[in-house]
């Protein structure tokens, strides 16, 4: 049995190298989502500059029903109110296809934040 040549002279014990990979997956992982999350509150805050222009309005695909942005919690860090963003689970995953409300197809908020993330080997899920 051979091992990959440098991690075999690792000084450390086979614990505490697994620790330190576990870590390192852990900080990578909270990382990745955090670009997800904020890369979503981007789509939203373009999608609500579209809607809040007179003179974008008519190209918003989002209306006040579906997105809210008016919505205040006591959600802050010390229970504080603060601002919230509120939609539909439906409308956050899976595309609306044409209907009496929605006159073309519209993307999930979803779809719309994995076209502002870098490529990837990998396909968002």
């Amino acid at each position: 049995c051979f091992l990959n040549g440098k991690y075999s002279l690792y000084p450390a014990p086979a614990i505490e190298m697994r620790d330190k990979i576990d870590d390192l997956r852990y900080e990578r992982e909270t990382v990745f989502y955090h670009m997800v999350l904020e890369a979503l509150l981007r789509v939203i805050q373009e999608e609500l500059k579209i809607r809040n222009q007179e003179e974008t309005k008519f190209l918003a695909r989002f209306s006040e029903n579906v997105l809210r942005d008016d919505l205040i919690r006591p959600w802050g860090r010390n229970r504080e109110k603060v601002l919230c963003y509120a939609m539909p689970t439906k409308v956050l995953l899976k595309k609306t296809l044409a209907n009496y409300y929605v006159p073309e197809d519209r993307p999930s908020l979803y779809d719309l934040t994995k076209e502002s993330l870098p490529d990837t080997i990998f396909e968002y899920s």
